[in-house]
């Protein structure tokens, strides 16, 4: 079975963007959501997460604060899983920027 857990991430683009918005106010935020998400799926006893650039699309969430903090948040919640995974649209030629700073964050955080 599957399941799905779904949760908006903040839109920092154009109109919607709030102008008094701080890295850390933008940390602080993606921290908890990710906390509740990974806490919430551990509940429902998943084994395997699927993730994505929480935000870092048509919402320009910075991809390094939003990396760091999901990797901060993995550290806590990974031995719940068998398997967490960041599926981040790329090509092999030519990574998106996304992909490299994902990647780059979570080998330096999970080296094993």
């Amino acid at each position: 079975s599957v399941d799905v857990i779904t949760c908006a991430a903040p839109n920092l683009w154009g109109f919607w963007a709030p102008h008094d918005i701080t890295e850390q106010k933008i940390a602080a935020v993606h921290r908890s959501r990710a906390e509740r998400i990974l806490q919430l799926a551990a509940s429902e006893g998943a084994e395997v997460l699927i993730l994505g650039a929480f935000g870092c699309g048509a919402f320009h969430n910075p991809p390094e604060i939003v990396a760091a903090t999901w990797a901060e948040a993995v550290k806590a919640y990974r031995q719940q899983f068998e398997t967490i995974e960041f599926a981040i649209v790329s090509n092999k030629d030519r990574p998106s920027h996304n992909y490299s700073v994902f990647h780059r964050i979570m080998t330096n955080a999970f080296p094993d």
